[in-house]
């Protein structure tokens, strides 16, 4: 195979590239003087998409940096119960030394020489809060159709064929938590739930890949509220499982495994 021909790359030095460089700048951190503040949208973005912004305030001569709130905001417009977001935010929060009034994150009394590291901090805190409170909203959702399916699986087999949350190794050696493991017929069927989301789905993909690479891969069955919510992904989890819906009559349920 022959050597790869890479163009040659020229500093950007000069007139054109100061601009160029600047206006990449500018494009990736916007600011705004406010009259009490200076309002900076950053490159930091929550997982709904949007950029988190702080705000800086001169305070004598030192500043306070504080997210207004936005990853309260963006959390409770995600389904997260302002409480529960408190709670993660004040724990979140004392890791990095900064304050939380339950909806706000403040770093106080920052000297000039650590106001980036600052911004950079406070953002990353503010993200990364409501990355952990979303996670937890759907670890909640997920047990509770975890809960459904089990007494789906119950009713149509038996509670002493049904094992609850069961762990179920891969052909990587990975060993995966399912939502339960039936036995039908002495042999096991796998039944675990997803839905359309992104993270539930590609989870779901990834367990049921992995297991079905085992030389005595069980059955797998994949239980989602609505198939219809899936579009062209159907055919994608489909090629690992069977997919049926969560409130499926015992009769779909039997068939599933068989």
């Amino acid at each position: 195979m022959g050597a790869v021909a890479y163009p040659e790359l020229r500093p950007l030095v000069g007139p054109t590239g100061d601009a160029a460089i600047a206006a990449a700048i500018g494009e990736l951190v916007l600011a705004r003087d406010l009259p009490s503040c200076t309002e900076i949208a950053l490159p930091v973005l929550y997982p709904s998409g949007s950029h988190v912004t702080v705000s800086v305030y001169l305070e004598s001569d030192t500043f306070t940096v504080t997210d207004e709130g936005g990853g309260a905001s963006e959390a409770e417009m995600a389904g997260v119960a302002p409480a529960s977001f408190a709670a993660i935010a004040k724990h979140e929060a004392r890791r990095v030394g900064a304050v939380c009034d339950s909806r706000a994150f403040f770093l106080m009394r920052v000297p000039v020489d650590r106001l980036a590291a600052a911004i950079t901090i406070l953002a990353d805190l503010s993200r990364n809060t409501v990355a952990t409170a979303l996670e937890r909203l759907a670890a909640k959702a997920q047990d509770k159709l975890d809960e459904r399916l089990i007494g789906h699986l119950e009713h149509a087999f038996g509670g002493r064929n049904v094992e609850p949350r069961a762990d179920v190794t891969g052909a990587s050696n990975v060993t995966h938590r399912v939502a339960a493991l039936v036995t039908v017929d002495g042999r096991p069927v796998v039944f675990d739930t997803f839905t359309g989301h992104g993270g539930s789905f590609n989870a779901a993909v990834s367990k049921f890949f992995d297991i079905s690479q085992r030389d005595d891969s069980p059955a797998r069955v994949g239980v989602t509220p609505r198939r219809s919510e899936l579009g062209d992904r159907l055919a994608l989890i489909g090629s690992v499982s069977t997919v049926i819906e969560l409130d499926a009559v015992d009769e779909v349920y039997r068939r599933a495994a068989a």
